[in-house]
């Protein structure tokens, strides 16, 4: 049992802003002695959870795991009753129309996409992750949480901006929270891309819990 904790700790560390770590990178982070932690990416790499880059000593995530995570595409509640109203909004607008959920490091998951009807697209594939707080759908999904939760999910005051116009602290960010509070929508404008904008609002479920995003 120990060594099944070691080792989803060691998937859990990777994350967008980490997709590559060393041994020593690991070690340091989860407090795992070296020795434990060859043994331990030994296994996971022979099942594919993980590749190694030998040419620069890192790992990273593996397909076999990747394929694994999709099963959740095909297999969630939400992925069917969303897709129809998705197909349909994107008939009417002629827009990319997407569904996101929220993780638990303050980024936006994409589960599902209808691409642009023009012939100038953005493209951004399913599965594709991103900071919540640079997106209309990341903001809708944050806009449900405290300031407690918002702060434990960004501890820093200065967030990292993806182009000139993303909220840059975290103060700005619970600003413009509480507008989309009150709108009852999230906007905005060439915060992750240039040239892009958005509009999304939050999918709840039965209970009036906010689930996912979907945006425009």
């Amino acid at each position: 049992m120990s060594s099944l904790l070691k080792a989803i700790a060691i998937l859990n560390a990777f994350s967008p802003d980490k997709p590559e770590l060393k041994v020593a990178e690991l070690s340091l982070k989860l407090g795992i002695p070296i020795p434990t932690l060859y043994r331990i990416l030994s296994i996971l790499t022979k099942a594919g959870l993980l590749e190694k880059k030998p040419s620069k000593g890192t790992y990273v995530i593996g397909r076999t795991l990747y394929t694994v995570g999709s099963l959740y595409l095909s297999t969630t509640d939400l992925y069917r009753a969303a897709e129809p109203i998705i197909q349909a909004i994107n008939d009417i607008t002629g827009e990319v129309t997407n569904v996101s959920i929220l993780d638990d490091k303050g980024y936006i998951v994409m589960l599902l996409r209808e691409e642009s009807k023009h012939p100038l697209r953005h493209v951004v594939h399913v599965g594709s992750t991103s900071p919540a707080y640079a997106h209309a759908s990341g903001k809708a999904l944050l806009s449900a949480l405290t300031d407690e939760e918002i702060d434990r999910l960004y501890p820093e005051e200065k967030l990292k901006r993806l182009t000139s116009k993303t909220v840059s602290t975290k103060t700005e960010l619970k600003r413009e929270l509480e507008q989309v509070r009150k709108n009852g929508y999230a906007f905005n404008s060439e915060q992750a891309y240039e040239g892009v904008e958005a509009v999304a609002s939050v999918i709840r479920n039965a209970r009036g819990n906010v689930i996912a995003a979907t945006a425009i």
